[in-house]
């Protein structure tokens, strides 16, 4: 099993590299005067570590926690309350 200091060691990471990305992005689309500044393409490192975490943590029902906390709720800030990297950790361990 993958520990909490690791899973959100991992979790902090991505997060990390995706407001890096979308600052980037900002800076660029500042710089050129454009809004077609999109985050460059990233996924040779967050596919492998999606998939490292899906295996102490599949997909179920073709639904990813991780993917959903990561991307739909925005590392756990979007939503009524905020759910920490160890919070969700938790979570999925109870399950």
């Amino acid at each position: 099993m993958i520990t909490k200091k690791e899973f959100v060691s991992v979790i902090e990471s991505m997060n990390e590299q995706f407001r890096h990305d979308k600052d980037y992005s900002f800076l660029v689309q500042s710089l050129f005067k454009t809004e077609d500044a999109t985050l460059y393409d990233n996924d040779k490192l967050i596919q492998p570590l999606l998939l490292l975490l899906r295996k102490y943590f599949p997909v179920v029902d073709d639904f990813c926690e991780i993917s959903h906390y990561c991307y739909v709720l925005d590392f756990g800030k979007n939503g009524d309350n905020y759910e920490s990297p160890e919070e969700f950790y938790d979570r999925l361990v109870k399950k």
